[in-house]
């Protein structure tokens, strides 16, 4: 063989060689590369498994408070109930006409069905007395409305729409801002008395504000118009 063919054979060689490792290192780059996507999806995928897992673990935890807060206010209401139910039996006046606006205070919902059925078990004027107090106790009623949450005040309402989004995106309740004075509030939901109200606020101050507290629509804000600023802002006004 010549030494121009054998210069040329080594050159072949060398050129496999160069390819070969070429060929190696590309892949060795490869699969360090598919490691690592396979990492980074295995990574997301936990992390998103683990957030799921907490969203789930709160919701439990959530419930389970809520059904312990109804229990404990049905065990509250039938105490104060049995305490208080003989008192509107009262031969004195005074008794009676204090137990009845307890009732009416502490528990407007059923104040009316009390007083009903006092005024049944009742004769005379205690049963006028009676007859009397349910009319005011759905007079009452009528004038306290609702009861909603109130999840924060704002300065501006760009900021009360950033939670809006946040309460909207977390589906707690439906939501909506009053305007008092300079300040935009934010609150959730309408609901028909005061147990159902404080029990929804667990999870509104689990998911979204700590500080989140109940009130009486009616005295909260007892009259209220759509915003000149739009927005479905209602802007509580004076009487």
């Amino acid at each position: 063989m010549t030494e121009s063919k054998k210069a040329e054979e080594r050159e072949k060689d060398r050129k496999t060689q160069v390819t070969l490792t070429i060929i190696a290192t590309a892949s060795s780059l490869l699969s360090v590369i598919l490691v690592a996507l396979v990492t980074y999806n295995s990574s997301i995928r936990v992390a998103s498994i683990q957030a799921d897992t907490q969203v789930k673990m709160q919701d439990v935890q959530i419930r389970n408070e809520q059904r312990k807060l109804e229990s404990d206010q049905r065990d509250q209401k039938q105490k104060f109930i049995s305490e208080n139910l003989p008192k509107l039996f009262s031969p004195n006046e005074v008794d009676r006409k204090i137990t009845s606006s307890m009732f009416l205070i502490f528990y407007p919902d059923d104040a009316k069905s009390i007083f009903d059925s006092t005024a049944i078990s009742s004769t005379g004027t205690q049963k006028t007395e009676y007859q009397n107090a349910s009319r005011e106790a759905a007079s009452y009623n009528q004038q306290l409305g609702s009861w909603i949450i109130v999840a924060g005040g704002y300065q501006n309402f760009g900021d009360a729409k950033n939670a809006v989004d946040q309460a909207t995106k977390l589906g707690i309740g439906s939501v909506t801002v009053y305007k008092k004075g300079n300040s935009y509030r934010l609150t959730i939901g309408s609901f028909p008395s005061r147990e159902e109200a404080e029990r929804a606020n667990i999870a509104v101050r689990a998911k979204l504000l700590d500080t989140a507290y109940v009130v009486n629509l009616g005295s909260w804000c007892p009259k209220h118009t759509e915003s000149q600023e739009g927005n479905n802002i209602l802007e509580c006004v004076d009487s």
